[in-house]
């Protein structure tokens, strides 16, 4: 049994399937499940969600023929692989991508860091991955073959928290990781990889979290934010000028708007 902690619905208690029906458009609400003695957290992500993208949240028609997405650059700390091989032979499986196993993309969120399994749309004009995200409300981390996306509201909020609190990307983004597991933040979701014979004579491979996506997508919203108050949103074959995405300022002197051609003349001869 489940029970939902941000669903409107006080302590109501569903099933899995229900569960999974209530949140297909919530996918990324957090949950609990009863032991018999007590709720603990739970992921949606583990009982099976599928995110579909093309159809509004609902299933392509063409589901049955496609193929659940497999991302090619990410791997999760709790897949930890133990194997006999020399640190030549795991560093070129790595690089060829031996250990490339997880299921599913990472989503960064204002409630958390979430690992979900996603459909794409495959009819005849499905559009491109990156912008199949795009029309749910998701920045794409790269525009081919993505494996990380964040949403609209936590790009918002951290320009927000930037410009206001000052906070750093690297605290925003542990904070991220205390809201998505609080007892061990530093699991969430990519660190380390564990090969070896054993505990004791393993070989440890640290990976990046998603702070470095971060970094790059928040510029990448920034510059599209400036390009949208500056009215080159819908002039895409525009070039830009040095000073276009300049604000405004009703202060500086504008020969002909606050200040008049005689004033500028008699500045400069002054």
């Amino acid at each position: 049994m489940f029970r939902c902690l941000d669903c409107c619905r006080g302590q109501q208690v569903l099933c899995c399937n229900c569960c999974l029906v209530q949140h297909q458009h919530l996918p990324f609400h957090r949950i609990q499940r009863w032991t018999g003695k007590f709720f603990e957290r739970e992921d949606l992500g583990n009982l099976g969600l599928l995110i579909h993208f093309g159809h509004d949240g609902n299933p392509c028609p063409t589901l049955f023929a496609s193929s659940i997405h497999t991302p090619g650059d990410e791997i999760w700390e709790d897949d930890l692989i133990q194997d006999e091989k020399s640190e030549g032979d795991v560093q070129q499986d790595i690089e060829d991508g031996a250990f490339q196993k997880g299921q599913g993309m990472v989503f960064v969120t204002t409630s958390g860091v979430y690992k979900r399994q996603v459909q794409w749309c495959n009819c005849e004009d499905a559009l491109p991955a990156h912008m199949q995200l795009l029309c749910m409300r998701f920045f794409s981390s790269t525009l081919k073959r993505p494996s990380t996306a964040f949403t609209f509201d936590v790009l918002d909020q951290f320009h927000i928290e930037t410009l206001e609190c000052h906070t750093s990307a690297h605290n925003f983004y542990t904070k991220l990781q205390r809201i998505t597991y609080n007892r061990l933040p530093s699991l969430v979701p990519v660190r380390i990889l564990q090969i070896g014979k054993s505990l004791w004579q393993s070989i440890n491979f640290f990976f990046q979290d998603r702070y470095r996506e971060l970094m790059r997508v928040s510029r990448e919203w920034r510059y599209l934010k400036s390009l949208k108050r500056t009215g080159f949103a819908h002039k895409p074959n525009q070039m830009q000028k040095p000073g276009d995405l300049a604000l405004f300022c009703p202060s500086c002197p504008q020969p002909g708007i606050n200040v008049s051609e005689d004033e500028v003349k008699y500045a400069e001869d002054a």
